[in-house]
C-alpha cells in the first residue's frame, strides 16, 4: 500500500493507516517499522509518501505504540532484543522544549522483560497512575520513556 502524508501540524497526531488486520510487523519504505497499535500503522510526522507492507498476525516483539515526537526509525532486532528508535521534533517547531516538557514515548513489551534504556528516561509507573488504584492498568498499558530528540535504544531479555 502507498501513503501521502501532505500535511503535518501541531494539531495532527501522527498520521495513520488502517490495516484492517491485527500487525505482526510492518515494513515502511522496504525497512523494518515497530510503530504500530493493534490494527493501525503510525506513519512519520512529516510530508512525504510511503510504502508500506504489513505483515498480520500477533506482535512478533515489542513495538512503539504512541509518540510525541516526530518517530524517523523505530525497529525491533530481534537478534539482539533491542527497539531503537530515532526521534526528533515536529519541523514546526523551533526551539527546545521546557525541561520539564520532553517528548514522550510509550513502549508495548510484548511479555519481554526491560533490560536497560538509553536515550530516554524511564518514567516510573507509579508517577502514571493517578490514583494509586490504577497502578495494575498503568503496568499493564506499557513502558513510558521521556527523552530529547536522537537515538533510543530499548533492550529487553
Amino acid at each position: 500500500v502507498e501513503a501521502a502524508v501532505l500535511r503535518a501540524g501541531p494539531f495532527v497526531f501522527a498520521p495513520s493507516v488502517e490495516a484492517g488486520v491485527k500487525i505482526a510487523r510492518v515494513l515502511l519504505d522496504g525497512r523494518p517499522w515497530s510503530y504500530f497499535e493493534g490494527s493501525t500503522v503510525f506513519l512519520p510526522r512529516k510530508p512525504g509518501k510511503y510504502r508500506i507492507r504489513v505483515f498480520p498476525g500477533s506482535p512478533a516483539g515489542p513495538h512503539l505504540s504512541a509518540a510525541s515526537a516526530v518517530v524517523e526509525e523505530c525497529r525491533w532486532n530481534p537478534a539482539d532484543l533491542t527497539l531503537t528508535l530515532r526521534i526528533s521534533y515536529p519541523s514546526w517547531f523551533h526551539g527546545p522544549l521546557p525541561p520539564r516538557a520532553p517528548l514522550t514515548l510509550l513502549v508495548r513489551p510484548r511479555g519481554r522483560e526491560l533490560l536497560s534504556v538509553t536515550g530516554a528516561r524511564l518514567l516510573p509507573v507509579e508517577d502514571q497512575a493517578r490514583p494509586a488504584a490504577d497502578l495494575p492498568a498503568a503496568r499493564a498499558a506499557g513502558i513510558l520513556l521521556s527523552a530529547e530528540p536522537g537515538v533510543v535504544k530499548i533492550r529487553f531479555q
